[in-house]
């Protein structure tokens, strides 16, 4: 839940999409929501519990770190990085 991601979530129609979820290393964001939405921030393991196929990655300037670790938790799909440049990868 990083802050862009929460601007991204607030000034967009991100946020009225149903069972979203967000990943967060921090644990003290972990079990809350991103702020001014009910998407619920949880640890990695909400990557097995939801079989999520769909990823958008908000912590864009992590890209290569975030993918791996996506990738390492079993998911496979597709992912959204919304910026410098849009782009969709698939994994």
């Amino acid at each position: 839940a990083p802050a862009r991601g929460v601007v991204m979530c607030n000034s967009t129609a991100l946020r009225d999409i149903g069972h979203l979820h967000c990943i967060d290393d921090t644990p003290a964001k972990q079990g809350c929501v991103i702020p001014g939405t009910e998407i619920p921030v949880g640890g990695w393991e909400v990557v097995k519990t939801t079989g999520a196929t769909k990823a958008i990655l908000l912590s864009w300037n992590y890209r290569e770190s975030m993918l791996a670790r996506l990738a390492s938790t079993g998911f496979t799909g597709r992912v959204l990085i919304p910026l410098p440049e849009t782009e969709i990868v698939s994994i």
